[in-house]
């Protein structure tokens, strides 16, 4: 076991705001390859687009940025997401790959005029400039309330996802920037949150609402395909043959499968409350991260076999893990937050984990 100070140095303590391609000192941490580790600012892996350009979001007193990598780990550019008419700094709440590896982002941000926006905006890949977006006015404190999904087959087409907190009702529109044209609205009913959307080369919007339903959606017409109740949505993933997986909390916490027409494929058991779910793109694995906070306890990163549900193997870092993405090249990547070095530093990694 290294002694504290080793874990210092690992972590990249005093080495400047990252350390690239280092190795973390822990024995009970087995995650093989520690790609960054962050400061205190709040930042992590936010996408990954089909090259392995990785996107992270960097959050800090001094700014709001977007960093692009390559898959080297090499940066191709810095941008700070700064819409017109934005005062103080844009949170970056998403980023979403859309049509030719283009970067969507959810922001959340007040105006000049010192109300509170949500917006969504497209990012020049090549640039990190913004190009074109669309923000709505918001409560204080409800753009937490809105999420989007990119189609994946037509340019500057948006599923927007607006939660009307003081109706519980929630709805979903479908938004063409080019024309400028809202092209239909689906109702979801009751509904305090839309935790996940996914819209499928497919042809089909995946949603999951907090009432623990998982809505398939035609994206030309609005029609739907199904609503199945599953546990509640709080994560949500689709392969690429359309297979749905979901996690939630019913009378335990579950994961749970569905095939292309809405049948239940297989049901996961878990000991713990799942934040995140994300299939590799061969739809061989399903990988888990656990919401809870704390040194050790039963927080854990879970690997499933996709087709059956079967648990694989479970790695138990202490400290709470954040989103999980799996690449189209078959990579995946977790960020967490280190809970092994004393408060009051605070470390976020990304790993890249070797299946």
């Amino acid at each position: 076991m290294n002694n504290f100070g080793d874990v210092l140095r690992d972590h990249g303590i005093g080495l400047g705001k990252y350390k690239i391609g280092g190795t973390i000192g822990v024995s009970n941490l087995n995650v093989p390859h520690v790609l960054f580790t962050f400061g205190e600012e709040a930042s992590w892996v936010r996408a990954v687009d089909s090259l392995g350009n990785l996107y992270i979001s960097d959050v800090s007193s001094s700014g709001n940025n977007l960093i692009k990598y390559d898959s080297q780990l090499n940066e191709i550019w810095r941008a700070r997401i700064y819409p017109t008419e934005a005062l103080n700094h844009p949170s970056i709440m998403r980023v979403v790959m859309g049509k030719d590896d283009t970067p969507w982002i959810q922001l959340a941000f007040q105006k000049k005029d010192f109300n509170y926006y949500v917006g969504f905006f497209k990012v020049n890949k090549s640039t990190g400039a913004i190009e074109i977006g669309k923000d709505f006015q918001v409560g204080q404190t409800e753009s937490d309330y809105w999420n989007f999904a990119v189609d994946q087959s037509v340019a500057d087409v948006l599923y927007i996802a607006e939660c009307k907190r003081s109706a519980s009702t929630a709805e979903i529109r479908k938004t063409n920037l080019s024309s400028k044209t809202v092209e239909w609205t689906y109702q979801l009913g009751y509904s305090f949150s839309v935790p996940s959307l996914i819209a499928h080369a497919n042809g089909s919007l995946y949603v999951a609402a907090q009432t623990g339903y998982i809505h398939r959606i035609n994206t030309s017409n609005a029609t739907e395909y199904y609503k199945r109740l599953v546990p509640l949505g709080k994560g949500l993933d689709v392969d690429a043959e359309g297979n749905v997986y979901s996690s939630g909390y019913d009378s335990g916490y579950k994961i749970v499968s569905l095939n292309l027409s809405g049948s239940i494929r297989w049901t996961y058991l878990s000991s713990v409350e799942t934040s995140s779910i994300a299939v590799s793109k061969d739809g061989k694995f399903l990988y888990s991260t656990s919401a809870v906070t704390g040194y050790v306890r039963d927080d854990r990163l879970e690997k499933l076999n996709a087709l059956t549900g079967t648990l694989l193997k479970a790695i138990r870092p202490a400290g709470r893990k954040f989103g999980v993405i799996t690449s189209p090249n078959g990579d995946v990547f977790m960020s967490h937050k280190d809970s092994t070095v004393p408060t009051p530093v605070c470390l976020r990694e990304t790993f890249k984990i070797l299946n």
